[in-house]
């Protein structure tokens, strides 16, 4: 096991993954703002808030806070007339760690809840507070049936209702906390992690959140490591960590704040391992972005780096039990001077090649810092990308996502439809790529604050009309993308505050509860072998695809796969099946011995009135261990998700065994006006019959021929974020591919 893990560590550090923060004593400080906001979706999800501007106050430090949530302020308007219950009940202070507070540090005390002008009873014992998503937010939860309260709710979850107004008002103490403590001057802001693994790997950190501060210009600083806070804890038995193959202290983004590694002057570094000095020639200690990813190393000793072959330290001599600790003192952290303009954004290639072999989503593998109106270009190379090609694929070949993103526009003023890209030039080792400009695609497209410059983008709108050939597009050192900024200025702030207009209230949904539905069964495999959601555009109910089950061949072309589908009329309250038979799955779960998506899609209206329940799922005859949730991010369609890995309310399920011939979903609906008809069972008759009847049944079966082959075109699948509660349902209304995509882009 320790070979093995050894090994997967070796290949972890060799792309050296870091992270964030805390920081050192020099002076006290005051920890900035943060924004606090009530987070709450009643029993059936009716009445719902995520939102970060609404129900919300600032903190400014330790004193008494009030959070309100009307059903006026509710981005979506309710559909019954109360909320009832509390599924989830929390209060959020969004980034403290940002703002300087330790979340270990702060308290929460006197919490009470109002509902409708009446105070509901709190137990105040029973409430959950920290960073409990381990975000860098502050949470005091009260009642989350996905957190820490599922068991011991802090608030009775199930007859807590309100109509008009739900507010929390909470006493707040030690914000101050990390922020308390002495800070160099200087006007950055910069993480620093001490990043170690000793000579056996059985004690390893590369989290910035284990042994950190915050840089924030010249001054000292110091980095602590501990037994309790390492972010590989160590083996039972393991007492001590004895040598080291690894121990640098990492400070991020140097060069995205404006300062040169190269000209930083490192002094005075001194290491103590559980309070005792560690001898070291301070004169072997390399520094400078040697990873060029555009942070600062100080590299004490890397046996994967230059300092293997004449260390400052005995490596193999070095041990410590409780702590290491590495004190240093930094010079010429200054902001170098940058083009005009008053911010400092991050932009990104973001791209991946037709078969995800070759992609990127980081921001600090192919960047620049935006600083105002300019030409900026970002470049990837093969041995900057995120995602290492694997070992023969020796090209990126075709394109499937292909942009430019610029990170927080909205943030710092500016407007991304007001913003304009011109003199866009795309390089590939080195070679011009034609394209024809007009048809890029630019503003905030994700409606995350961002800019995007849309290239191309297989799920999005150059899709239907791309500037280059995506297919054609291949590169094997790099890949370079040169644009030109205009108007990118804050905004002036209107003279007089402008009230937002009152939106037009949601449309309720509506059911037919005398009407007739229909339920499919759906899935995706590790291979990516599907049959998705009966809504979608390119392989759903209305399209030629939809009761086959879609595959891929090698060569990453559209295939059809043997399976023949029984799908569902749901025609009143009762219980009901779908499933699927014949299935040729072979090769499928190779890399995974389990599904990535099961599912159960209906036609039925999402407006809480017609549920379904006591949902079983059979695998080859054999019945599962499920516990299905309803999708929230499905606004129109009642979706129940079975499986989905990466869901960790549904990742993992009950085994069973792969590759399945066979599955089936049988379940229970609620709330119609009328009862499924019962099942005709013939009379008996009344005396034996001469000849024995003839018997036969009819299918209401959908499905491919198993020799049927056709090629058809790609599609994707949408992903969502329930904000405030520990896991994010994916949506699998939308098809397979993109959700792949979806979890890998920043």
């Amino acid at each position: 096991m320790k070979k093995v893990r050894k090994l997967f560590a070796i290949l972890f550090t060799l792309a050296m993954v870091l992270g964030a923060v805390g920081a050192v004593p020099a002076k006290e400080a005051k920890a900035a703002d943060v924004n606090a906001y009530l987070v709450y979706t009643d029993a059936d999800w009716g009445w719902s808030n995520w939102e970060a501007t609404i129900a919300n106050t600032t903190v400014t430090g330790d004193g008494t806070y009030t959070v309100t949530l009307t059903k006026d302020t509710l981005k979506d308007a309710p559909t019954d007339e109360a909320a009832l219950g509390a599924t989830v009940f929390c209060v959020d202070l969004v980034d403290v760690v940002g703002a300087g507070m330790d979340p270990a540090a702060m308290s929460v005390s006197d919490v009470k809840v109002v509902a409708d002008g009446v105070e509901v009873a709190v137990d105040q014992a029973k409430i959950a507070c920290g960073d409990i998503e381990e975000k860098g937010n502050f949470r005091i939860e009260l009642a989350n049936a996905y957190g820490l309260t599922v068991d011991a709710p802090a608030v009775d979850n199930v007859g807590l209702t309100w109509a008009e107004s739900l507010s929390v008002t909470f006493t707040l103490a030690g914000t101050s906390g990390a922020a308390a403590e002495e800070t160099p001057a200087g006007n950055l802001n910069l993480n620093a992690g001490l990043m170690f693994a000793d000579a056996d790997w059985g004690w390893s950190n590369w989290a910035f959140d284990k042994a950190n501060t915050v840089v924030t210009g010249d001054g000292t600083y110091s980095v602590t490591l501990t037994k309790d806070t390492i972010d590989a804890a160590p083996a039972e038995g393991d007492t001590a960590a004895t040598g080291t193959v690894v121990f640098c202290v990492d400070i991020e983004a140097v060069t995205a704040q404006g300062v040169d590694p190269a000209a930083v002057v490192v002094s005075d570094v001194k290491i103590l391992a559980d309070g005792a000095e560690v001898a070291l020639d301070a004169s072997k200690i390399i520094t400078g972005d040697i990873e060029e990813k555009g942070n600062l190393r100080i590299e004490i000793y890397n046996e994967y780096g230059n300092t293997k072959a004449d260390p400052g330290i005995d490596a193999a001599a070095l041990t410590w039990a409780e702590s290491l600790t590495v004190e240093f003192t930094l010079a010429n952290m200054e902001a170098a001077p940058a083009p005009a303009g008053d911010f400092n954004l991050n932009a990104g290639l973001m791209f991946a090649d037709a078969d995800w072999g070759w992609s990127n989503w980081a921001f600090d593998k192919a960047n620049a810092v935006v600083t105002g109106d300019g030409t900026y270009t970002v470049t990837l190379t093969k041995d900057t990308i995120d995602a290492a090609p694997a070992e023969g694929d020796t090209a990126a070949t075709g394109t499937v996502v292909f942009c430019v993103d610029i990170e927080a526009v909205t943030a710092a003023g500016i407007d991304p439809a007001a913003v304009t890209v011109s003199d866009v030039k795309i390089l590939a080792d080195g070679a011009e790529v034609a394209l024809d400009a007009a048809k890029i695609i630019t503003g905030d497209l994700e409606e995350k604050g961002n800019l995007r410059i849309e290239i191309y983008n297989e799920y999005g709108n150059t899709k239907a009309d791309p500037g280059i050939d995506a297919a054609a597009l291949t590169w094997a050192e790099s890949l370079s993308v040169t644009f030109t900024l205009g108007n990118m200025v804050v905004a002036e702030a209107p003279a007089e505050p402008t009230p937002e207009p009152t939106p037009e209230p949601t449309p309720a949904l509506s059911v037919d509860k005398d009407g007739k539905y229909h339920a499919y069964l759906g899935f995706q495999t590790p291979k990516y072998s599907f049959r998705n959601a009966f809504d979608d555009a390119t392989y759903g109910r209305d399209t030629e695809h939809f009761n086959k089950v879609s595959g891929w061949d090698d060569s990453n072309a559209h295939i059809y796969k043997d399976g023949t589908f029984t799908d569902a009329e749901i025609a009143g309250n009762g219980t009901y099946t779908v499933s699927v038979e014949g299935l040729d799955l072979t090769g499928d779960f190779d890399s995974q011995e389990y599904f990535n998506l099961i599912f159960l899609s209906t036609d039925i209206p999402n407006s809480g009135e017609i549920t379904i329940s006591d949902i079983k799922l059979s695998v080859n005859g054999s019945s599962v261990d499920i516990n299905p949730i309803l999708s929230p991010d499905s606004p129109n369609w009642v979706n129940m998700l079975i499986q989905n890995i990466w869901n960790a309310d549904v990742k993992e399920i009950g085994y069973y065994a792969v590759p399945p011939t066979k599955m089936s979903i049988t379940f229970t609906v609620s709330g119609f006006n009328y009862d499924k008809a019962a099942e005709e069972v013939p009379a008996e008759p009344t005396k034996a019959p001469t000849t024995a009847p003839s018997t036969g049944s009819d299918s209401a079966t959908t499905g491919s021929d198993s020799a049927n082959n056709d090629k058809a075109d790609d599609s994707k699948s949408n992903t969502g974020l329930i904000v405030g509660i520990v896991v994010a349902v994916v949506v699998v209304a939308a098809a397979a591919v993109v959700v792949v995509m979806k979890k890998k882009k920043k």
